[in-house]
């Protein structure tokens, strides 16, 4: 059996569409299956919508910023060190350049790592433990870190929809009022009631 991981029904092996949502069935371990459709509410179990929360909106957008930034600085930092090595006597500097590039390019793969892990942890609805949270403070910056530890929703948010009651439709309307029409017309020739109270009932019934 397949799980929609929108509304988490099962469905059978072969469909490729949810037979409560309609939407597309996805693997699980599939990182870019978002990629390709646009982004849809999570419809859970009690009929709540759970859809993404700004904060996670801030920490994605802040991970990116530190990751691509401490790129930009490792980039630098090599390409200082690819001219310095062509300098004559520029043993020195081309050895505190390695040392500061090598010292960039650690946090470097932390970060991406971890900003990597963190959409796939939103994009799977899965839970973002305190460890990953306290990680993200020291490798990654304060900023993601703290915004990951006020989100108490894990990048989510529940919506409470009040269900609306669909109006019966006018021809069932008009059928029930004949129909009860046919019975007061009845209980009239059985002289159960008077003509006053057939003639009143028809114009509560047509809203003459």
């Amino acid at each position: 059996m397949k799980t929609c991981y929108n509304c988490g029904v099962k469905n059978f092996e072969t469909s490729t569409t949810c037979s409560r949502c309609n939407q597309p069935i996805y693997e699980k371990n599939s990182h870019f299956q978002y990629s390709n459709v646009p982004s849809i509410p999570h419809i859970q179990k009690d009929g709540t919508i759970l859809t993404e929360s700004g904060l996670s909106t801030a920490v994605k957008v802040s991970m990116l910023c530190i990751t691509i930034s401490l790129a930009i600085t490792f980039i630098t930092f090599l390409i200082l060190w690819i001219i310095t090595l062509t300098l004559p006597n520029a043993q020195v500097e081309a050895l505190l350049l390695l040392i500061y590039m090598l010292s960039f390019f650690i946090p470097t793969l932390i970060a991406l790592f971890m900003t990597i892990s963190y959409f796939n942890k939103i994009n799977d609805h899965e839970p973002i433990g305190i460890g990953f949270k306290i990680c993200a403070i020291i490798f990654v910056g304060i900023l993601p870190g703290v915004l990951m530890l006020c989100d108490s929703g894990n990048g989510y948010k529940t919506i409470h929809v009040q269900p609306q009651q669909n109006p019966t439709p006018p021809q069932e309307n008009e059928s029930i009022s004949i129909t009860t029409l046919k019975e007061y017309k009845e209980l009239l020739d059985a002289g159960i009631i008077t003509q006053e109270e057939f003639d009143a009932k028809k114009k509560q019934i047509l809203d003459l």
